[in-house]
């Protein structure tokens, strides 16, 4: 069979195009090499601090998505469990964590398990997070030694959904706070000190 045309190509980050085998090997360790700096750095730059809050904002969206999987009740429940685990590893301290999210249960303060706990009991078949105007309101700042500290704020609208009904539980403004610190991650027989970046207090 012939081989794959892309099997050795690799582009640069200037849009040109290379095929030497290797010229591609090389050009992958310097990527890989630039990634492990950024990674294992002792601090960051203005350039990497933009791209960690941007990831900020993903989680947030995948925060959303995962909240529609759980409270979907006509989901497997070993699926919404999934689900549930994913939403706690978004957030850097799930027990201490507290949110009044997101006006649902009286603008008390819940950690996330006792919320997420809540919100699965709630008589709905499924219960839909829309976010939207999601922007960062606070730039992420070293706030001591190993973390920086950071606020984004975003529009919410929570529906309620029991067929053939949609009852609009809350809708407003909300903010969650973003944090980025070093843990230790393992790879292959190698354990490296890398940055993350997670969800904090919603408010």
């Amino acid at each position: 069979e012939d081989s794959d045309p892309w099997e050795n190509v690799q582009v640069q980050s200037n849009g040109k195009i290379i095929s030497d085998e290797q010229s591609v090997i090389h050009a992958r360790e310097e990527i890989i090499g630039e990634i492990e700096t950024i990674f294992e750095a002792e601090s960051l730059n203005k350039e990497n601090l933009c791209a960690f809050e941007e990831r900020g904002k993903e989680l947030l969206l995948d925060f959303a998505d995962y909240l529609n999987i759980y409270t979907n009740k006509f989901y497997d429940v070993t699926f919404r469990n999934q689900a549930r685990k994913m939403i706690l590893d978004l957030f850097t301290d799930t027990m201490s964590t507290e949110t009044s999210l997101l006006g649902l249960l009286d603008e008390n303060k819940y950690s996330l398990n006792d919320f997420l706990e809540e919100i699965g009991k709630m008589d709905y078949d499924l219960i839909q997070l829309n976010v939207g105007d999601v922007r960062i309101s606070d730039s992420l700042k070293l706030s001591d030694n190993e973390t920086y500290s950071g606020e984004i704020v975003f529009s919410e609208e929570i529906l309620g959904i029991t067929p053939p009904d949609t009852a609009l539980i809350h809708v407003g403004m909300k903010k969650v706070e973003i944090n980025v610190s070093r843990s230790t991650k393992i790879f292959g027989n190698d354990s490296l000190l890398v940055w993350e970046v997670h969800l904090g207090q919603i408010q």
